[in-house]
């Protein structure tokens, strides 16, 4: 009996350590989600724009039409819950967008407004994953696509 407790102790223990190193799906608030894409591919050297009310830079409607200047496409944005964008500082088209919906029934409608911004650009990729819907066009699209998908 001893032994039987000592094992199922043993292996409550490894099961444990096993499932912490796992990686973990990247979800919470885009500003979050970005700050750590940033850090891990170090991408500092641009500009991040946030929706939340303590943005050092704030993304604006202004913003949002200069990304979407078609006429009627910030509209479809009324969706996004919050949001944050990446501008690389280079002379680049380095650049994340994360739109986080407030609920799946949009992803289709925001997935297609941010393929149609993908279009204009080289090497970008759109990922939607329930209510987080990205933009990446960077030199390493592939890894930050798992990262933010393991």
């Amino acid at each position: 009996m001893k032994k039987f407790v000592l094992s199922a102790l043993l292996c409550a223990v490894l099961l444990t350590a096993c499932a912490v190193s796992l990686p973990q799906k990247q979800t919470g608030e885009p500003a979050k989600i970005m700050a750590d894409i940033l850090a891990e591919f170090s991408l500092a050297e641009g500009f991040v724009y946030t929706s939340g009310p303590d943005a050092a830079l704030r993304l604006t409607d202004a913003v949002l039409a200069r990304m979407f200047p078609d006429d009627g496409d910030t509209a479809d944005l009324f969706c996004v819950e919050s949001a944050a964008v990446y501008f690389s500082k280079r002379f680049s088209e380095h650049e994340i967008v994360i739109f986080k919906l407030c609920d799946r029934s949009h992803t289709e409608k925001i997935t297609r407004l941010l393929q149609k911004r993908a279009k204009k650009k080289e090497n970008a990729v759109v990922i939607a994953d329930g209510v987080y819907v990205y933009l990446i066009c960077t030199d390493k699209n592939e890894a930050i696509s798992r990262f933010l998908q393991p």
